[in-house]
């Protein structure tokens, strides 16, 4: 995280469901754009894209419940989500912001964009998972192993399976191995593809990026189903990019998405 940008601060929110630890740079009067990990990631996943976005946004990366410090409330339920997500939003003094999600954290952007769309101004969902279409099989059956004994090693050698090889941050990959000694994978809140109906409430635009070469998603056929659940939705398939890699390895394309949305 010291390689941020310049000046970031470092702000601990707390509510009821905790303390939720938050990496904001940029100017202080930019758009605000909030930042949600992949599922079991953390804000060091968008050190490339904070760079870039922070020339003229107020870039803020949230950590996910689960890596910030539990309160008295539990979230256990998609409702109990986007009350968190609120609270962050109010601790952050932003009425709506832009909500850029990774994966998982793709799909707490949409689902809160659905039960809180007052708050959500811009939504820009990265190869997520289980907001249109679901997971391809040969990943569920890569990532069962990982996710019932969680290991650096396994969950580093899920990463280089589904990325086919292609370079990434050496040392994200040793924090991330790090992480998964230490903590393990944290549960998750049941994550269900929205029905069609769902969508009637959607206001924010919306881009969704799909990685091509991604193993965890059908591109082209969420694709599809994306972009015929709502005319606010444009969707974009990104050729070369993989589904963990895709913040790090194309944060141009993807910053550039954001300032068009």
């Amino acid at each position: 995280m010291l390689r941020w940008p310049p000046g970031t601060a470092v702000t601990d929110l707390t509510s009821e469901f905790g303390t939720t630890r938050v990496y904001s740079c940029g100017p202080a009067t930019g758009r605000p754009v909030v930042l949600l990990a992949a599922y079991g990631a953390t804000s060091a996943e968008w050190n490339p894209l904070a760079h870039d976005l922070a020339a003229d946004h107020r870039v803020h990366a949230v950590d996910l419940p689960g890596g910030s410090v539990a309160g008295s409330a539990a979230i256990d339920t998609s409702a109990e989500l986007r009350r968190w997500l609120a609270s962050v939003l109010s601790g952050l003094e932003a009425a709506a912001a832009h909500l850029v999600g990774h994966s998982y954290g793709a799909w707490i952007a949409l689902d809160f964009a659905l039960g809180e769309p007052t708050r959500v101004s811009g939504l820009t969902l990265l190869d997520p998972t289980m907001c249109f279409a679901p997971l391809l099989k040969g990943y569920i059956f890569r990532a069962t192993p990982v996710m019932m004994r969680p290991s650096g090693e396994k969950r580093t050698g899920l990463i280089r399976w589904e990325t086919r090889g292609v370079p990434l941050n050496e040392d994200w990959l040793a924090l991330t191995a790090l992480g998964t000694d230490a903590f393990g994978l944290t549960s998750t809140v049941p994550t269900r593809i929205p029905p069609g109906s769902a969508f009637d409430a959607l206001t924010a635009p919306t881009t969704a990026i799909f990685a091509g070469r991604g193993r965890v998603n059908s591109a082209r056929a969420a694709a599809r189903r994306a972009a015929a659940r709502s005319r606010l939705i444009r969707t974009h398939i990104l050729a070369d990019a993989s589904h963990y890699g895709l913040p790090m390895t194309h944060p141009q394309q993807i910053a550039s998405l954001v300032r068009g949305g």
